[in-house]
């Protein structure tokens, strides 16, 4: 699905990111610290769960970076413990990176809080190789990835200035194992709200093309918000429940009818059996009652006769 095709209004989309600029704008304005709440997110709510398992992490190709490339942004890559092979293989690729840390060194050199903080400030952009990215929310830390410096998986041996450059202008997702998603669009201080639209445009459509066939795509969307950290989300895409055709009315009420004609036979059939039962039992019990008045008058018969003797 191209970008112009995805079947939601823009124009609502920019409404909606226009509303929380103007709201960040005020909020910046009125605070004496550093603003770090201008970071823009999509949210998708999804119909059916798309993964039953953790999906592979995946880039969404935007229409602008997400991320300031001017001046560069500085790239620290984590590697296996092959730190110098690391080094070599991605000289040889072209690739530049300000730092190449292997994963052996992070365990040394950055144990405390304090050392991972200044980490996670001395960069802007963090790649890690996809083998040790399970080990990296232990090894770094809650608050490195509160930071916004969350390690982007890759493969190192692979990692070419092509790559590079495509995931610099790239937000990273994975399919959910729920029914939500969050997809960062970019932040305020550097992209204006129709740029942050086309980057929300760009990123539903990437989202609806890797939904699993049995989802259908953009139609397994059931709403599509924005939000910046610390407010609510706006919505800006709502499903509608489908309106049925006439055929397809006809079609259910016949279902429908064919269900209760076959559950009326059913207790029939049921309650047939039963009531033969409960005659059987009624006449056992019907027997029993006259043999036991028969037995009755048996006795006063004689009784009687035993007291015309005396």
């Amino acid at each position: 699905m191209s970008a112009s095709a995805t079947p939601f209004s823009h124009e609502q989309a920019l409404a909606a990111i226009t509303a929380l600029a103007t709201y960040q704008n005020g909020r910046a304005s009125k605070s004496l610290l550093a603003d770090d709440g201008a970071d823009m997110y999509l949210t998708v709510s999804l119909k059916k769960i798309p993964s039953a398992k953790h999906d592979k992490p995946r880039f969404a190709r935007l229409t602008h970076a997400p991320r300031t490339l001017d001046p560069r942004p500085s790239v620290c890559i984590l590697t296996k413990d092959l730190q110098s092979d690391a080094k070599i293989q991605l000289r040889a690729n072209g690739v530049e990176a300000s730092k190449v840390l292997g994963i052996s060194k992070l365990r040394k050199k950055f144990a405390t809080y304090e050392q991972r903080r200044a980490l996670a400030a001395q960069f802007d952009v963090f790649l890690a190789d996809a083998a040790i990215v399970p080990m990296l929310p232990k090894l770094l830390g809650k608050g490195f990835f509160t930071a916004k410096k969350t390690p982007i998986p890759v493969k190192v041996a692979t990692l070419t200035p092509a790559k590079l450059e495509s995931i610099l202008h790239s937000a990273t997702y994975s399919l959910p194992t729920g029914t939500n998603m969050t997809v960062h669009l970019g932040d305020l201080t550097h992209l204006n709200a129709a740029q942050l639209t086309a980057n929300a445009v760009a990123a539903v459509a990437a989202i609806s093309a890797t939904m699993p066939k049995r989802c259908g795509g953009f139609s397994n969307i059931q709403s599509l918000l924005v939000r910046l950290p610390g407010t609510p989300a706006l919505p800006f895409y709502q499903s509608l429940p489908a309106i049925a055709t006439e055929q397809q009315i006809a079609a259910h009420t016949k279902t429908q009818e064919k269900a209760r004609t076959s559950r009326a036979k059913q207790a029939e059939k049921s309650g047939s059996a039963k009531d033969r039962r409960q005659r059987q039992y009624m006449s056992m019990v019907n027997e029993l009652r006259v043999d036991s008045d028969d037995e009755e008058a048996e006795d006063e018969d004689a009784m009687e006769t035993s007291d015309s003797d005396k």
